[in-house]
């Protein structure tokens, strides 16, 4: 029993039969979680529209969720050598063992031994 129910039935000023103190319990229950579901409703309802105007009065946009497609495309490794080509910085030394592998990834020490060995 919720406080709000005990509150109630404590101002009641008779005892109530069991099957009506059971039906006013759960009726108090019922109502305190509907009014709380009722402000999660009310806040979530209001933030969304404090987010409107924020974004339409300072020209702001939120990000939704990126898309599978966008995700694999910044996921993506870019295989290109920097503009410099200076064949000293990272950028440069992946390009040059991708290209170097013949346009691929490096496996792992076991698994380029055996494509190695298969090849050979």
């Amino acid at each position: 029993m919720t406080e709000h129910a005990s509150a109630l039935l404590a101002r009641m000023p008779a005892p109530l039969p069991d099957n009506e103190r059971g039906a006013l319990v759960t009726f108090a229950d019922g109502f305190e979680v509907g009014v709380d579901a009722g402000l999660v409703v009310g806040f979530r309802q209001g933030w969304t529209a404090h987010v409107d105007r924020v974004q339409a009065r300072f020209g702001l946009t939120v990000l939704d969720a990126p898309t599978r497609v966008e995700l694999a495309r910044l996921q993506e490794v870019d295989h290109r050598p920097c503009a410099a080509r200076c064949r000293r910085c990272s950028r440069c030394i992946h390009s040059l063992a991708y290209y170097g592998r013949g346009g691929r990834d490096y496996l792992g020490a076991e698994a380029e031994r055996r494509l190695a060995e298969g090849s050979a």
